[in-house]
């Protein structure tokens, strides 16, 4: 990278430390020229009036600023003039540590108070300030006071001169992560990788520089001494912040901090990759399926583009339960085949410890992983995890025994089991060819109970009938749900028909959202992304009603006496009215009627045609629209809404319930019965006008139970 010339800006760590100070000011200066480089530093004093605290700190360093002007809390030995072999940031006392030794990891992350200077440590029986001085050594020396006596003698056994002199000179400032005796232990078996050479091991727990654990930054990539890749994540943990390091959990949360650098605690070796993952999967013999599909695929190619990538890496015994004649489709087709893979690869490393039954990982193909953990082990979408945290050079892998086909991967066709209704329809139809070899389609299905119910329609004998209907479910352009729903957060069921366009493609969705309107459809699956177009499912086969509301009621028996009334009054002609909305009881309601109230309702006709007028609402409402005037705000447990009838100045009162929704307190027994010229909802009782007598309407609800 060349540069001739930048200015770099930011506020500096303390270059002040000692006694009691109370000011605030900021400054800028030329520090040095290195090479063709002029650096700026403006600085930023804190008022304070602690003792031994650093009184400024820094932001917006940038990456490129961190690793080649300055360390956190120092300057690297590209500004060698300007310091001592142990002063970094020179304070009027002594180098300002930014994580004062021995704090806390939740204090240091969560605290505002400034930072202590280096060698000094808050008294947290008094809270104020940096008093209490703490004896500073090399990284050797405070290995040894803590006690990695097996992490010295590897040190020891190393035989490096260099390496000994490095732990004790203050030149090069380090980040050493040791591992505690029981982790050297364990490591004497662990990997015959790992011991190779005992310096060569040493080193590969060393960088260069100085990373406290609050400024380790998730995804940063560090070069260890031994020339291979450290990866950091920096996660949460049950809440509490947590450091991993290659996958390897930092379990002390504490900066040892020393003349020369800072020490934090492994309990596992750090596993320094020198082969990438596609090389790492050719050797397994029992992975050989994903490693040539990779290859096949170039997919690696393309996450090699992000920061680091994990992939879910299933046995060939995996891959060979899933259908083989999907499969064998699905292996010819490079972009299916992209897209089966990249449901195994998420673009970011995931270590085991960050799996739970609370995490969903998202893939490169868009989709969640199902985690969940228990005493059995691990697993991913409900395979067993056989090994975990493989880390490669360019990622992370991690072994299932159990294969997933995405629904990205699968034809239209192939996202409904094979027995599924909808299918022998489609063939039927002669729709299926279409589904199954064009592309960017959107296809409303209908579900298997609406099938079974339209096979009862008498047209569905006739010629071509079917054909005609299914062909109205297909729009040979993709769309999602959002393009035909409110995105006001109403339910999904409450459709909005697109305004008139000269899209063809829109005019045909438009055309298709009116009828599923018309029919009051409810969606019963949204949004299926299959790899040649979307499918929405639902309930009702799409089909223009031909029958008015009062036909509708004529034909069915159950609605007999409603339909006597309303004949007797002359209501025929409102209710073969546009856009209405009848709440109409079956007969057993009116059996609950005693002879004599019966007869004192029917005899007086205006009683009777205010009755009748009153269980019919104006404007076409499914049962969504319904249940949308009574939805319950946050802070109430439900809200009253209120249907306009076709009784003068009379209105319904609609209370949505969590369980629920009740008109007049009556329960709605059937919902969505559509007709030419509006909807028909079966109600469990009757609707009592306010124009009916008092005495009657009350004995009329006693009777009933409900309805006033």
């Amino acid at each position: 990278m060349i540069f001739q010339q930048a200015v770099i800006t930011f506020s500096l760590l303390s270059l002040v430390c000692a006694g009691k100070f109370s000011f605030k000011e900021r400054s800028s200066f030329q520090l040095h020229r290195l090479g063709d480089i002029n650096v700026e530093v403006s600085i930023v004093r804190n008022e304070t009036d602690e003792e031994n605290v650093c009184l400024m700190t820094y932001t917006n360093m940038t990456a490129w600023e961190r690793d080649n002007i300055i360390t956190f809390y120092g300057f690297t030995s590209a500004f060698s003039n300007f310091r001592s072999s142990l002063s970094w940031i020179p304070c009027s006392r002594e180098k300002c540590d930014p994580g004062f030794n021995y704090r806390l990891f939740r204090a240091v992350t969560y605290s505002s108070s400034p930072h202590c200077c280096h060698g000094y440590t808050k008294d947290w029986h008094d809270g104020s300030g940096c008093p209490i001085e703490i004896e500073r050594k090399t990284i050797l020396d405070t290995l040894i006071d803590i006690q990695a006596t097996s992490f010295l003698r590897t040190i020891h056994e190393s035989g490096s001169n260099g390496l000994r002199k490095m732990l004790t000179n203050g030149d090069n400032p380090l980040t050493v992560f040791y591992l505690d005796n029981g982790g050297m232990e364990f490591t004497q078996n662990y990997s015959s990788r790992t011991l190779t050479s005992p310096r060569r091991f040493v080193k590969s727990h060393i960088t260069k520089g100085l990373r406290f654990t609050e400024t380790f930054k998730d995804e940063e990539v560090m070069t260890s001494l031994a020339g291979g890749r450290i990866r950091i994540r920096h996660i949460l943990d049950g809440g509490e912040p947590r450091i991993l390091a290659n996958c390897v959990l930092v379990t002390d949360i504490i900066d040892h901090v020393t003349l020369n650098g800072v020490l934090h605690q492994v309990k596992k070796p750090i596993i320094i990759p020198n082969e990438d993952l596609l090389s790492w999967l050719k050797r397994r013999g029992d992975l050989t399926i994903l490693s040539n599909a990779l290859q096949q695929s170039g997919v690696l190619v393309d996450a090699s583009k992000a920061t680091s990538f994990t992939i879910f890496a299933p046995t060939n015994a995996a891959f060979e339960k899933l259908p083989q004649q999907t499969m064998k489709a699905i292996f010819a087709s490079p972009a299916r085949l992209s897209a089966l893979l990249k449901q195994y690869i998420s673009d970011f490393s995931i270590c085991d410890v960050m799996l739970d039954s609370h995490s969903s990982p998202c893939t490169l193909v868009g989709n969640r992983l199902a985690i969940n953990r228990t005493e059995d082990g691990l697993f991913v979408n409900g395979g067993t995890v056989l090994e975990s945290d493989i880390i490669t050079t360019d990622g992370v892998v991690h072994v299932i025994d159990t294969a997933f086909i995405p629904e990205q991967a699968l034809l239209i066709p192939e996202i409904f089991p094979d027995s599924s209704l909808v299918l022998s329809v489609a063939e039927e139809a002669g729709i299926l060819s279409t589904l199954t070899n064009q592309h960017n389609l959107t296809f409303i299905a209908p579900d298997t109970n609406a099938l079974q119910i339209k096979f009862n329609d008498t047209r569905a004998t006739e010629a071509d009938w079917l054909t005609k209907v299914l062909k109205g479910h297909i729009i040979y352009a993709p769309y999602m749900s959002h393009d035909f729903t409110r995105a006001d957060g109403t339910p999904l069921s409450r459709f909005e028909v697109p305004e008139p366009t000269d899209d063809e493609n829109m005019e045909q969705l438009r055309r298709t959202v009116g009828l599923m309107k018309l029919q009051c459809a409810r969606l019963v699956r949204s949004d299926v992304e299959a790899f040649n177009g979307h499918i929405h499912e639902i309930d009702k086969v799409l089909v223009t009603p031909t029958e008015s509301a009062w036909d509708v009621l004529n034909q069915h028996p159950r609605f007999s006496i409603f339909v006597k009334f309303a004949r007797r009054v002359g209501l025929e002609s409102l209710l073969q009215t546009d856009n209405i909305t009848v709440f109409v009881p079956e007969n057993t309601i009116f059996h609950n009627f005693l002879p004599e109230d019966f007869n004192r309702l029917v005899t007086d006709e205006s009683h009777l045609e205010d009755f009748i007028r009153y269980h019919i609402a104006k404007g076409r409402m499914c049962m969504s629209d319904v249940k949308h005037l009574g939805y319950p705000p946050p802070w109430y447990w439900f809200l009253t809404g209120h249907v306009e009838t076709y009784l003068e100045d009379r209105h319904l009162r609609v209370v949505s319930g969590r369980d629920a929704t009740t008109i007049n307190n009556v329960d709605i027994a059937e919902t969505d019965i559509v007709s030419l010229n509006g909807v028909i909802h079966v109600i469990n009782g009757i609707l009592i006008p306010p124009s009916i007598p008092p005495r009657l309407g009350e004995e009329l609800v006693e009777i009933v139970g409900l309805g006033k």
